[in-house]
């Protein structure tokens, strides 16, 4: 019995709370609408995603396929070959086509420094190289553009020559527009 009061006064409580937050809890109207609006959140996510997708075309050539050697600037003819080979798909896309050098982070080689006194002139140049010889077989000037990255950018780790081989690289991307 003593008990009683205490067990009278929980059950009052607990009613008082749960019948209190029954004015804040929501409508079947305001859950459907809520639920529509989660869907169209969700649907739109899905389309983001979807299109996050910046280019519609990349392809990835190592300094050893396109150039004579690592220490040049002159296309090779097995480079330009594999070149002409991409033309018409990039001469079908349409949007910018960013031709993209790269370096591994050794220093310049001698032979090049004149010309090339860092990694950054030195991917700048390969790309420009690129892109004259892109131009050269009739895709539009003012769709290429040329960037240099430099090492900034690594596909592989510098620390053994074969990951030095892979991030010596010219990476041509068409631009979504």
């Amino acid at each position: 019995m003593k008990y009683l009061g205490w067990i009278a006064g929980l059950v009052f409580i607990g009613l008082f709370v749960l019948f209190y937050n029954f004015k804040y809890l929501p409508t079947e109207a305001e859950l459907v609408k809520q639920t529509d609006e989660n869907i169209m959140w969700q649907n739109q996510i899905q389309e983001l995603k979807k299109s996050s997708r910046p280019f519609v075309y990349k392809s990835i050539f190592t300094v050893d396929e396109l150039f004579l050697s690592p220490t040049s600037l002159n296309l090779s003819p097995k480079g330009e070959s594999a070149l002409k080979a991409i033309v018409p798909e990039l001469q079908a896309l349409t949007g910018d086509i960013q031709v993209g050098g790269h370096t591994d982070n050794s220093p310049v080689n001698p032979s090049l420094r004149a010309k090339c006194p860092t990694n950054w002139e030195l991917s700048t140049a390969r790309a420009v190289m690129v892109l004259k010889y892109l131009e050269k077989t009739g895709i539009e000037s003012e769709r290429l553009v040329a960037l240099g990255y430099s090492a900034t950018r690594p596909l592989e780790d510098n620390a053994t020559e074969e990951g030095r081989r892979k991030n010596r690289r010219i990476e041509i991307v068409v631009i979504k527009q």
